[in-house]
């Protein structure tokens, strides 16, 4: 009943919440002062703010009610990585950070899975790692890892410089809802879901994921999902004209 519940209501509050960020953004294009300007942008960052919120909830709500349908599809997971870091290259010039993509070259040139959700996974977690680090970089590793018993498979690491972790926060730290301690949601927002939502997912394609932490020293995130190598789609050949 609960997640029901929940999922009926992010879904309701999302599509007043898309028309007002959709009239803000309208507002935004025509005659303003600067002042106004700044007041639009106020209001679209708190709204794409509060709009991550119930997305959030929404995906827990229908993680809990096994509503969530997982799609598998051929996908370039090097080219996911690099969009992940261009996403985030306007926070990251920001804060000062630098943010690379590195993956080996035993990384198979399409995995077969689920694209979305691997993003979602990407995303939530670098962008954990960009709002915990304010100096240093932020790295985002690919490579191949087959399972013990030489089935396909793949690592993500998303290692950052930042406030790191201690064990006792780190043992609560894929609980939905808690958040490594009540000052972080004060200081850095957030609903404490988007790391119960990673490992969900991770386990619903057969993965896992852990955290590796130290306070002042950084912390490093390690997803490791079994997406096989997928075959280079076939490129028709034509027939040269006579």
């Amino acid at each position: 009943a609960k997640s029901n519940f929940l999922a009926m209501m992010s879904h309701e509050l999302r599509t007043p919440l898309n028309g007002v960020l959709g009239m803000a953004r309208a507002l935004q294009r025509t005659g303003l002062d600067a002042r106004q300007q700044g007041y639009v942008e106020t209001i679209l960052r708190s709204g794409d703010g509060l709009l991550a919120i119930l997305n959030d909830v929404l995906d827990i709500a229908k993680i809990e009610a096994g509503r969530m349908d997982l799609e598998v599809a051929a996908f370039d997971l090097k080219a996911l990585g690099e969009q992940t870091v261009e996403l985030w290259s306007e926070t990251t010039h920001a804060k000062g950070l630098a943010m690379r993509c590195e993956a080996d070259t035993d990384l198979p040139a399409l995995v077969l899975g689920d694209e979305t959700r691997v993003r979602q996974i990407l995303l939530n977690l670098t962008s954990n790692a960009l709002k915990f680090t304010d100096a240093g970089e932020i790295t985002i590793r690919l490579r191949a890892a087959p399972s013990a018993d030489g089935d396909g498979g793949v690592e993500l690491v998303i290692a950052d410089t930042g406030i790191g972790m201690t064990p006792e926060q780190q043992a609560n730290l894929f609980r939905p809802y808690v958040q490594a301690e009540a000052s972080t949601a004060r200081r850095y927002g957030g609903t404490g879901l988007g790391l119960s939502i990673c490992r969900k997912l991770a386990a619903m394609m057969g993965g896992e994921i852990s955290a590796e932490s130290e306070p002042g020293r950084g912390s490093r995130f390690r997803v490791w999902l079994p997406l096989p190598a997928a075959e280079a789609p076939a490129i028709a050949e034509t027939a040269p004209e006579t």
